[in-house]
Order: structure tokens, then sequence, then C-alpha cells
């Protein structure tokens, strides 16, 4: 499960992959290490629509799979960043300095506690309610 949380805004650009299947690759990226190889995925910053002007972003919406920072971003976070995941290269089409995040993964949920709907054999399928296990989240 993922809890990382994005909220949009409109009138910022948005991403795409450039390849039809390329999306497939933030998907898979779980928190297990992938920099050593790791290569750039070809992407394209995008308007949010037709209608509208977009403004540059930090960090360019593509979705809830993954998380994009442009190099200000890392610049302003990087210490925290690399602490806790890898920043892994972009290569846009425009030239601009992107990099998606892969977060390190923590076996952190508290199953019993966390609420959410559940399968038939009582498992979690999603949490709405998430609770952590305190020792695991403790100085992260």
């Amino acid at each position: 499960m993922r809890f990382h949380s994005y909220i949009g805004s409109t009138g910022y650009e948005m991403l795409h992959t450039v390849g039809p299947t390329d999306w497939e690759i933030f998907v898979e990226l779980d928190g297990s290490p992938r920099a050593h190889n790791w290569t750039p995925i070809r992407v394209r910053r995008v308007r949010p629509s037709l209608r509208e002007r977009s403004r540059p972003a930090d960090s360019p919406y593509y979705g809830t799979e993954c998380l994009i920072f442009r190099r200000s971003a890392v610049d302003a976070l990087g210490d925290m960043l690399d602490a806790h995941g890898e920043l892994l290269p972009l290569e846009d089409e425009g030239g601009v300095e992107l990099f998606a995040y892969n977060p390190r993964a923590l076996d952190a949920l508290d199953q019993v506690l966390s609420k959410g709907p559940r399968d038939k054999n009582g498992r979690l399928e999603a949490a709405t309610r998430p609770v952590f296990i305190p020792s695991v989240v403790e100085g992260v």
C-alpha cells in the first residue's frame, strides 16, 4: 500500500511519459534500490488542459504512482530525500532536470488497528485510517 499523498493544483504543469508503456516503470517503484541499473525514462511536461496556461512546478504532477521533483526541489530537500529513498533521473524533452523519487518502503502499517475495507480473509485492502507501528516509524 502507498501512503504518500499528493494534492494537485490547477495551473501547474503535469508530466507524461513519452513511451507508451513507460508509465509501468513508475508503478513498479516499490522502495527497493533501482539506481544501480536505472535508465532514465523520457518524459514531457504538459499543460493540465488546452484552455489553461501552466506554470513550472517544483514537483510536476504525474499521478499517484510516483513523486517527481525538479532540480530546485532536490536542491532544497535533497538531504531529506536521500535519507529516505533515492532520486532517479528522468530525460525531459525540454531539457529540464527532473527526478522520480523512489522512497524506501517500511513495513510499518499496523494491519490490526488500521481501518478500511478488508478481503474475505480479513486482510486490509486499503487503509482509510492507517495506524503505524511506532517503533518502525520512530525517527523517520
